[in-house]
């Protein structure tokens, strides 16, 4: 529409001088005055009507830009906090499964302590099954001549045992080894069970002992020996107390 009525004025503008030019060239001079003045207010007016359209014009073109532009900042802006929701939603979901992760590696590993304990604990009762289900040996019989001085009964050395663990550096470990000990033989190097094992922390079978019932000092170190195999005096302790046997 804007478009036809700038084309509209022009071709009355056309028309109009071109008949101005017609009677100027017919008339005298007083019309020629006339029709000068006339074709100029004409020109003013035609050429404020074509300023003010194209003004129009650029200021239709320059609002729908506008809006244009507001629209597109809108879209963007809604697709900004779209991707940004998204993102902390992802975030979130990581956080979360590094913590399951986390958490389900403990747990495997507290498993994996279980069953190595479990294993090692089989492992000590079904060598004390075979023990006790094995004949007894002519080392093991309390009445044979290899197994003499060994007994079934409680005949306490402690302070002895005491001293020997001393003289072998042992004395920064003695809490533990008075517990084993205490509890295993009550202190006594020649104490016999009915299963063979024997001595200070009854080795079983006896047999591997290669200590005698009264050499308290051959003892303590073959029985310390067995513990740092088993990481320690403190872990067999702790061994003892989870198990009773070490």
């Amino acid at each position: 529409m804007d478009k036809q009525f700038c084309v509209s004025v022009k071709t009355i503008h056309m028309l109009t001088l071109n008949r101005l030019c017609m009677l100027c060239l017919k008339g005298n001079n007083r019309w020629k005055d006339i029709l000068r003045r006339k074709i100029f207010m004409r020109l003013i007016v035609a050429t404020s009507a074509l300023i003010i359209s194209f003004g129009g014009l650029a200021a239709v073109d320059n609002y729908k830009a506008i809006k244009a532009d507001q629209a597109e900042i809108i879209r963007l802006e809604s697709e900004q906090q779209r991707l940004q929701q998204e993102r902390e939603e992802l975030e979130e979901s990581h956080s979360e499964t590094k913590k399951q992760l986390k958490q389900q590696k403990k747990t495997e590993q507290e498993l994996r302590k279980q069953i190595e304990a479990l294993k090692v604990s089989k492992a000590k009762r079904e060598a004390r099954r075979l023990a006790i289900s094995a004949p007894v040996s002519a080392e093991s019989r309390p009445d044979s001549p290899i197994a003499a001085g060994w007994h079934y009964e409680c005949r306490s050395q402690r302070e002895a045992v005491r001293a020997a663990v001393n003289e072998l550096g042992l004395g920064s470990s003695w809490s533990y080894i008075d517990y084993i000990f205490g509890r295993e033989s009550c202190h006594d190097p020649g104490r016999l069970n009915s299963s063979g094992c024997r001595g200070l922390g009854q080795a079983c079978p006896g047999s591997k002992l290669p200590c005698g019932p009264t050499d308290i000092r051959c003892q303590v170190k073959w029985f310390n020996g067995y513990a740092q195999g088993k990481g320690g005096w403190a872990a067999s302790y702790r061994f003892w107390l989870a198990n009773h046997w070490w």
